[in-house]
């Protein structure tokens, strides 16, 4: 009994023109005698199945283009209905005609079928076993074509690691970086050494020639040959008369000079005493011409107990870079004291303010602030100094004078101001400079012992109130005031 033909339905009409077929019957060869039949569905030999229902083995016969096959129903035929041997097959049952339309494709090759069986129509679902089948193979045949430049690898799980060559290569690029790191970090050591190696030999003090004739400078050490030619003058003017002081002198002496230099450094030990108070070396030196630049003549100047006094004393540096090797290579010469001239006052910058510098003097401004100033009392410079006022103000003169007494003050107005227009309105957080001169006893000498000082102060208004004493405070004081015309 046979299947009947089914109606054309909605899922018939997704089935591929091949599976509909073509409308046309299918005719049926009989199968020769002398042929064997032949499964298509077999695999290749070479396939071994290693275990039922392995995937691998699958996957491999498909990748060779091995279909799984699709089993065929043979239809039950009764006694009444089965056709005798010698009779010619019947043809099998029309398939539903293609729709209009869709592409006619050649129908496959047909499969030797038996004398005693007829194969039938595939049902629904072996038609969807067929496709799925034939999807899977061709999926294959895509993963095969596209595995030469795609390629997989495992993930490792966590904590683990690569296995094989993947960890190998992983080792070496790690092993590539931490060297390449290291090179790096010994070459920048390297340029940091020499950098500070080469600055550290470019700090020795030098001279061009090109810079000693611009700046009209010398290679030779003045400063040290200077004092050097200090030390040698006060021991050479230094004149003693006690037995055994000429013996000392001239050891002293011989440690300086050179040989063929006057031991005595021109004194003949006889009668007379002179000591020195200061030697200083003026700045000023000429240079030798028979030494070339190795010596110059240094000039000093020597304060003795009987006047002041200018020599010249001739030097010979060995190392001019380091200043070594020093030796007194001559005898030396006096020279004339400095020229003094009469220089005309200047004139003053600013006219004086009469009216307050008489209220600060009655008002004993600057007397508080002296007497404050001389013993170091912070707390009375607190009211008298601004809160920005120097250190030279806060600091004071520690005690080493006492009981000050002013002698003589000048309170400064603004400039391009004129004295005789009126009194002056100061403002709040207007400054002047005041010049004031003090009379001062110092500690252990004598009561009747006073010594003159003269100070430059800054004074600053920071209120209004009804004295002038109590507006103004001191923000700097200087030492010092010039001479000028009417002073």
């Amino acid at each position: 009994m046979t299947e009947p033909n089914e109606p054309p339905t909605p899922l018939a009409r997704m089935r591929f023109s091949w599976q509909r077929g073509t409308g046309r019957p299918t005719r049926i060869e009989p199968r020769p005698p002398d042929v064997p039949h032949v499964d298509d569905s077999t695999p290749p030999a070479d396939a071994v199945e290693s275990k039922a229902g392995d995937r691998g083995r699958d996957d491999t016969l498909v990748a060779r283009g091995w279909v799984p096959p699709v089993p065929a129903r043979t239809p039950e035929v009764t006694p009444e209905a089965a056709p005798p041997a010698s009779t010619t097959p019947r043809a099998a049952p029309e398939v539903a005609a293609p729709e209009v339309g869709a592409p006619e494709l050649p129908p496959p090759a047909s499969t030797p079928a038996t004398p005693y069986a007829v194969s039938a129509p595939a049902t629904r679902r072996e038609e969807v076993v067929r496709r799925e089948a034939v999807g899977v193979a061709r999926g294959r045949r895509r993963s095969a074509g596209t595995s030469r430049t795609r390629q997989t690898f495992d993930v490792p799980p966590p904590g683990g690691r690569f296995s094989g060559g993947r960890g190998a290569h992983a080792a070496v690029r790690v092993t590539l970086v931490l060297c390449s790191c290291l090179v790096a970090t010994g070459i920048v050591a390297y340029f940091a050494f020499t950098f500070g190696l080469a600055t550290a030999r470019s700090q020795q003090p030098s001279l061009d020639a090109a810079d000693i004739a611009r700046y009209r400078l010398t290679a030779f050490p003045v400063a040290q040959a200077g004092q050097f030619a200090a030390d040698y003058a006060r021991i050479c003017l230094t004149h003693d008369t006690e037995p055994g002081a000429s013996e000392e002198r001239e050891a002293l002496l011989a440690r300086y000079v050179s040989s063929g230099v006057d031991p005595t450094c021109g004194w003949n030990g006889e009668g007379g005493s002179q000591q020195v108070i200061d030697a200083t070396w003026t700045g000023e030196s000429e240079p030798i011409e028979e030494y070339g630049e190795k010596a110059r003549m240094m000039t000093v100047r020597v304060l003795t107990d009987k006047g002041s006094r200018i020599v010249t004393v001739p030097v010979y540096v060995a190392d001019l870079r380091t200043g070594d090797g020093m030796r007194v290579v001559g005898d030396i010469g006096e020279v004339p004291q400095p020229t003094l001239v009469e220089v005309p006052p200047p004139e003053p910058r600013a006219d004086v303010d009469g009216n307050l510098t008489d209220g600060l003097v009655r008002g004993e401004f600057f007397a508080q602030f002296f007497t404050a100033w001389g013993d170091s009392d912070a707390p009375a410079l607190q009211r008298l100094m601004t809160p920005d006022a120097t250190r030279r103000v806060a600091n004071g003169l520690g005690g080493s004078l006492t009981s000050p007494t002013i002698r003589q003050a000048r309170v400064f107005l603004p400039p391009n101001v004129d004295s005789s227009a009126g009194t002056y309105e100061w403002r709040t957080g207007q400054h002047t400079e005041a010049w004031v001169w003090v009379d001062w006893h110092m500690p252990g000498v004598g009561e009747t012992a006073v010594e003159t000082r003269a100070y430059r102060l800054q004074l600053v208004k920071t209120t209004e109130a009804s004295s002038p004493s109590q507006e103004w405070a001191v923000r700097d004081i200087r030492g010092g005031v010039p001479a000028v015309k009417g002073g």
